[in-house]
């Protein structure tokens, strides 16, 4: 499936030169997987903590994070002009703290604008969001748990779709606000984003 999105992304930014949905399943995807290995981690230990969630988190994204950022660094300085590079290199430090969507939206970023000079990283606004998402994530488990173990005859799939289900409608009621309001920002915003994750995440 993230072959897929990928693929989507590509096909269009290429081929077609349009935004396509490659992003929306990536999304999608990544709240069912995140959401299905923490329901089972949790099913086996019992517990939920941070430091094993964010360690485990690190580990699997920081080292291909680094790779591409500095592969993207060595590249620009032989193939990109000046103007360019001088951006690259002012938003490597949002990639790594994945804090780029954020830059994009402060700085008035149109995504959509292909007028507007692109840079190399101007693309980790995804991850960014990806990594901003797992955060909230816990938030939303920790809740889910503490309440869960208080209220021990409630069914923990039920409860499960009664947070995601709360959490998809306000994203998406923000997501089509905020669509008509500042279609930039509400590009790079991830609480617009949450319901895509949510929808993925939902349980059966």
């Amino acid at each position: 499936m993230r072959i897929i999105a990928v693929l989507l992304v590509a096909m269009y930014h290429i081929w077609f030169g349009r935004i396509s949905g490659g992003v929306d399943v990536f999304f999608i995807f990544s709240g069912f997987l995140i959401t299905t290995s923490i329901i089972s981690r949790y099913n086996k230990t019992g517990e939920f903590r941070f430091l094993p969630y964010i360690t485990n988190l690190l580990k699997r994204l920081l080292p291909s994070v680094i790779t591409v950022v500095f592969s993207v660094i060595v590249l620009s300085i032989f193939l990109l002009p000046r103007s360019i590079i001088e951006k690259t290199f002012n938003e490597i430090i949002d990639s790594l703290l994945y804090y780029q969507n954020w830059q994009l939206a402060l700085s008035s970023t149109d995504y959509l604008d292909r007028e507007q000079m692109k840079t190399p990283l101007e693309h980790f606004w995804a991850m960014s969001i990806q990594g901003q998402f797992y955060l909230i994530w816990f938030l939303v488990f920790t809740l889910f748990f503490f309440i869960l173990k208080r209220k021990a005859a409630w069914s923990g799939i039920k409860l499960t779709n009664i947070f995601l289900g709360t959490l998809f409608a306000a994203s998406l009621t923000y997501s089509i606000y905020l669509m008509e309001v500042n279609q930039p920002w509400a590009y790079f915003d991830v609480s617009t984003r949450v319901w895509e994750f949510s929808l993925g995440a939902c349980r059966q």
